[in-house]
């Protein structure tokens, strides 16, 4: 099979996405290296929804982008994480010194792990922001992403540039939900913590997703859900969070998001999102959501290995949704402290009979 062109892939994928097109008007350089000095966390939003929110990443902070895809059958995924993190400060990352990389893991309905790649470490890592316009080139390692408005994603790889990488290719992400932040919807001068010292922005809870590759001359296409959120935190991630429960999923009609995580002080937070033809049903926090692990204990150990979750929104007013996702597909697990899964999820609202189903992806650390 002849591997198409970066070039050719690149066209394809910024004309699925038009609007994408990008004027410069503030451009950052994230150094490859961690600095010596104090780090600066943003936790309060301003008018940059995706921007960097850590200025002098060192040894015990971070700042991601990541973006996940997942086929409504929930046979293919793809996650992709833009790092900007040393390993002492998130244990997802590759190295103490040299913070930014690219990792890419690819299901397939052969394998739940067809492909895993972490990239060469970057020379900078590129941002210009333009509003809530962003690109970011991890330079080096062949990955980029750009977004216009919140509305449109697409994250290029292309293994001419870095070879070790072995994928070319996009994702090619329309949004179908509005962004919002842990508790209330995207607007300037709220809280962006999900618990002290973690931020989180989800600029794309869920979208139309089209998604094209090359895997070392093996071709990977599908279409699904998409998703595009961003972490960061001003101490190590193990020292903020005790255990995380997150996920995403399209359930029927529905876009949801939920959370639910102890912090190191062992209070429990919570965040649920819920969305419907481009419209907020709910994004709220506290005791009107939980999630609970299907098949294990809670709260969970080092180890713990839930076949799924159970997701409960209260949105008020009488009206209730509950979902029950379901583990089918193993997709990352780092020796009990970290797993993310791919698979089916059901729900609807309590009130009503009918439930619909969909595919999602969800994750679970314990530390």
């Amino acid at each position: 099979m002849k591997k198409p062109s970066i070039t050719l892939l690149s066209l394809v994928a910024n004309f699925l996405c038009a609007t994408c097109a990008q004027s410069s008007f503030k451009s950052i350089s994230i150094p490859p290296t961690i600095s010596n000095t104090t780090s600066v966390a943003q936790f309060i939003s301003d008018s940059s929804f995706d921007g960097p929110k850590v200025t002098n990443i060192n040894s015990s902070s971070y700042d991601w982008w990541y973006f996940d895809a997942v086929s409504l059958d929930s046979n293919y995924s793809i996650v992709a994480v833009f790092y900007a993190s040393p390993s002492t400060s998130f244990i997802g990352a590759e190295s103490a010194t040299d913070i930014l990389e690219v990792q890419i893991r690819v299901q397939t309905p052969e394998e739940d792990v067809f492909f895993a790649v972490d990239s060469p470490s970057a020379t900078a890592g590129k941002l210009t922001l333009d509003g809530n316009d962003i690109t970011g080139d991890w330079e080096g390692t062949g990955s980029r992403f750009l977004g216009r408005d919140l509305t449109c994603y697409n994250v290029t790889f292309d293994s001419d540039a870095a070879e070790e990488l072995g994928i070319s290719g996009f994702i090619s992400m329309t949004s179908i939900a509005p962004p919002h932040y842990p508790c209330s919807p995207a607007k300037e001068g709220v809280n962006m913590e999900l618990f002290p010292h973690v931020g989180w922005a989800n600029a794309v809870p869920d979208a139309e997703t089209i998604i094209e590759l090359n895997i070392n001359g093996t071709s990977v296409s599908f279409t699904g859900s998409g998703y595009h959120d961003k972490n960061w935190g001003d101490v190590a991630f193990d020292h903020a969070v005790t255990s995380w429960y997150w996920g995403h999923g399209r359930v029927g009609p529905y876009s949801l998001v939920w959370f639910d995580g102890i912090s190191s002080n062992g209070t429990e937070y919570t965040s649920g999102y819920l969305s419907e033809k481009g419209k907020i049903l709910g994004t709220t926090c506290g005791s009107t959501v939980q999630v609970r692990p299907i098949n294990a204990t809670y709260p969970p150990g080092l180890g713990s290995d839930p076949d799924g979750f159970n997701i409960t929104i209260d949105l008020g007013g009488g009206k209730v949704f509950e979902a029950i996702a379901s583990g089918d597909h193993v997709l990352l697990n780092e020796e009990g402290a970290y797993m993310r899964w791919s698979g089916s999820i059901s729900g609807g609202f309590r009130e009503n009979e009918e439930t619909y189903t969909g595919s999602s992806v969800f994750e679970q650390f314990t530390f």
